[in-house]
Parts: structure tokens; C-alpha cells; sequence
């Protein structure tokens, strides 16, 4: 998938998945950050955040077993192991 692809997958992703009404009426969602070419959950998030929905994202921790971590938007992510981008801070 190209950029612009994974862009729009992203878009409509976000478009379907707001309309969930397991998700319309839910005060946290568990997320996950995409990588590579998996259609992205950039919008997704940010919407539910716009929405003042929590988003909890994936922690990878040393020992491989993983936490979680809220989702305070894309500029206050990190690099984390297997090239995935992770919550910033504890």
C-alpha cells in the first residue's frame, strides 16, 4: 500500500468504526498505533480524543508481556522496540 492508501484506509476505518455503537458510548478504547503498511489508526484516535473518549495503547515491556499506556496524540509517542511507536513516560 502506498501512503496515500494507507491515509484513506485509515480515513474509512475511523469513518465505520464511530459509527460502532459499542464505541459511540464508551468512555476508554484499547487501540493500537499502526506501522508499516496496516491501515492507519491515526484518525481513529484522534477522533476518539476529540470525542474525550480515553485511548489506551499497547506497552511492550522488557519482558515481552505487555501494559498499557494512554494515548496523549502522535507527538507525544516514542520509538519502542520492534519498531513500534509507544506512549511516552511511565
Amino acid at each position: 500500500m502506498t501512503a496515500d492508501d494507507i491515509e484513506k484506509a485509515g480515513a474509512a476505518l475511523a469513518c465505520r468504526a464511530l459509527e460502532l455503537p459499542e464505541i459511540a458510548g464508551a468512555a476508554t478504547v484499547a487501540a493500537y498505533v499502526s506501522v508499516g503498511s496496516e491501515p492507519g489508526t491515526h484518525a481513529l484516535r484522534e477522533a476518539l480524543r476529540a470525542r474525550g473518549v480515553r485511548v489506551l495503547l499497547p506497552v511492550l515491556l522488557e519482558d515481552d508481556d505487555l501494559d498499557w499506556g494512554e494515548d496523549e496524540g502522535r507527538e507525544r509517542l516514542a520509538p519502542a522496540r520492534r519498531g513500534l511507536l509507544e506512549p511516552e513516560g511511565p
